[in-house]
């Protein structure tokens, strides 16, 4: 009876949003909605609606304490990872693609659909305690798997091996460097990194 009790919870939680993208689906396959309103639909969410409600949403919470939840996000972005390394090689070797292109389709393999399906399942089922975790990682999301799609496909030209030096090298790199070395020093005026 429980059982059936959690799942009764659950049907209640994800049936909404499945016809609500049902009903987007059949507008779209029937020629009711065009690929205007998609595009139209999409620049609203990204750009309007889920900023600011990750905005609102963050500097109302109260943040977890004792800092990053590592914990969370090394789950998150271990399985993240592993099905962006998993759509890499089955692009690479099964479909022959070039490094980049393989680059490209593990990175969109490692993106989930976080906003349009995961926000409204998530707010349902956890209320406003699952808000704050939801939106951390939104906001962290793309800048580190983007990051990462980036160097691994710009690591392509001279090697992924080599990607890290060459970073260390370049200017941007020791102007970013020189506050971190001046502050490891206990004494400023002797410090060798000057």
């Amino acid at each position: 009876m429980l059982m059936l009790g959690r799942l009764t919870e659950i049907a209640f939680i994800v049936l909404p949003i499945a016809g609500l993208i049902s009903v987007g689906y059949l507008a779209g396959w029937t020629k009711h909605l065009g690929d205007r309103a998609a595009d139209g639909l999409s620049e609203y969410v990204f750009g309007i609606a889920v900023p600011v409600l990750i905005f609102k949403t963050l500097s109302e919470a109260k943040m977890p304490e004792g800092g990053q939840p590592w914990g969370y996000w090394i789950a998150y972005f271990t399985g993240a990872f592993i099905v962006f390394g998993i759509g890499f090689l089955i692009a690479r070797r099964v479909f022959g693609r070039a490094h980049v292109e393989a680059v490209m389709q593990g990175f969109a393999s490692g993106q989930s659909n976080t906003v349009f399906v995961g926000v409204p399942v998530i707010l349902n089922a956890f209320g406003e305690e699952g808000a704050v975790p939801l939106f951390l990682l939104i906001a962290i999301h793309l800048p580190v798997m983007t990051t990462a799609a980036t160097l691994f496909a710009e690591g392509s030209e001279s090697g992924i091996s080599r990607m890290p030096a060459r970073s260390a090298r370049s200017p941007a790199s020791r102007r970013a460097a020189r506050p971190a070395r001046w502050c490891a020093c206990w004494r400023p005026r002797r410090c060798p990194a000057r």
